[in-house]
């Protein structure tokens, strides 16, 4: 009895084994091209959302959220306490400036309103490039609103 029931402990064994093994698909075949120059094969209406080197504001980073809180106006004091951050997307164009501002999520009518019109007045930024070639860029930008 104990034969019986180690040969059928050892052929579910190997059968458990055998199930694990990877199915084989078979192989594709791809060529490479001999040269590749993605920023040739490019039209000036492209948009990327990542390139080699990102557009940047002048003064980078810090300079753009010093820029943003500078220029944001808020409403009267009394007739609004809303705080948030208001998400703004634009595409920085081959030349640095921006176009095509919207709002993506946003946190009432007038701070969409002025978080698009500070966007839309920043100056031109230093473009995006990609294979050496300026390209059109779409970034979002935060502008993030705080009662004092």
């Amino acid at each position: 009895m104990k034969y019986f029931f180690c040969c059928i402990f050892a052929l579910s064994l190997t059968y458990m084994l055998h199930a694990q093994e990877p199915v084989k698909t078979p192989e594709k075949t791809t060529t490479i091209p001999d040269k590749i120059t993605p920023a040739d094969s490019t039209s000036d209406d492209d948009v990327f959302l990542v390139v080699e080197n990102q557009p940047e504001f002048p003064g980078g980073a810090d300079s753009m959220m010093q820029y943003i809180q500078k220029n944001i106006s808020y409403p009267p004091i009394g007739d609004s306490d809303v705080e948030g951050t208001v998400f703004v997307s634009c595409i920085i164009e081959l030349d640095g400036n921006i176009s095509n501002v919207e709002v993506k999520r946003g946190i009432g009518d007038y701070y969409n309103k002025e978080a698009m019109r500070v966007v839309q007045s920043m100056p031109a930024w230093k473009p995006g490039y990609q294979a050496g070639k300026p390209v059109r860029v779409k970034m979002f930008i935060p502008v993030r609103f705080i009662l004092h």
